[in-house]
Order: structure tokens, then sequence, then C-alpha cells
């Protein structure tokens, strides 16, 4: 059975943390939708799914139908390569790995820890996605685990290395 490559959103291709006073502004309208993207990690996500070499799936967390519309909209911008059925919106409050069919056969890129303990206790293999913030040592252990740095013009070799592609 083929792989399948669940990237999360926020901090991972979407620059989320970078806005000015982002945890008051998440219900804006629009506010997803105008985040800027992590170029490289775009890049590097746009190429493994026309490569074909692995399934790509983007699997954020929502908070309201305005934000869902708004993820859904930055996608068909920044990624249009992906298609809708490939887009998984999980409700706030709720395991993202309830929402990944083939736990055997998945791996997820996300930069919070805690989202990659839960999946690497139902067998996903996890990739720490480290962003421009998340890998300062300032709140938290640092992730052991396989590691790719979405700011890094080498991310797409990385995430190859990663997944032993």
């Amino acid at each position: 059975m083929e792989r399948t490559l669940y990237v999360d959103m926020d901090g991972t291709i979407a620059r989320f943390h970078d806005e000015p006073g982002y945890l008051e502004r998440m219900s804006e309208k629009d506010f997803f939708f105008k985040l800027k993207a992590f170029d490289y990690a775009v890049e590097g996500i746009k190429r493994l799914i026309n490569s074909r070499t692995i399934k790509i799936k983007v699997l954020s967390t929502t908070q309201g139908e305005s934000c869902s519309i708004d993820k859904t909209r930055w996608l068909g911008l920044h990624i249009p390569e992906l298609t809708e059925g490939n887009i998984i919106l999980v409700p706030a409050g709720q395991d993202k790995t309830d929402f990944i069919a083939d736990k055997g056969n998945a791996v997820l890129l996300d930069d919070y820890n805690k989202n990659l303990e839960v999946a690497r206790k139902e067998g996903l293999l996890c990739i720490k996605a480290v962003n421009n913030i998340n890998d300062k040592g300032r709140v938290g252990e640092k992730w052991g685990g396989l590691r790719v740095d979405v700011c890094s013009k080498d991310f797409y070799e990385q995430l190859i290395s990663a997944l032993k592609l």
C-alpha cells in the first residue's frame, strides 16, 4: 500500500506565528488566507505531489467555518496541485490522528511536539517541522526524532532523506 504524508499547515507550510497578535486574531475573516508561506516547504511539498512517489494530504486544525474557508483558499492559492479531497480539516479539540485512515503507512509532518507524540504512539512515522520559532529551546523539550527545517532551501532534500524515498 502507498504511504501517505500528512502535512500540518500552521507553522509547517504557513507562517502562522509570524503574525502579530496571532492568537487573538485567529477568528478574523481572511486571517488564515493572508498568511505568508514557508516558501521552501511549499515548493518541496509541490515537488513531492508532482513526483507521485508518496501521497500528500494536508491535515490542519480549524476553528469554525471562516477558518476552514480561509485555509482551503490558502491551499488553493499556494498549492493548487493539492486536490480538495486531499485536504483534511480537523475541528479544534479533536485528535488529528483520528482523521488518518491508514496509520501503518502514514507519516506526519508537524511543527507541534504534542501532535507528533500522539501520532508516534499510534504507529505513525513522525517528522518535526522545525520553523523559525519552535526549536529555540525556550519551551518544552526539543524533538528527538526525525526533523526537517521548513526555512531551509534544502527542505526538499531533508524531507526526501527522512522519508527514505
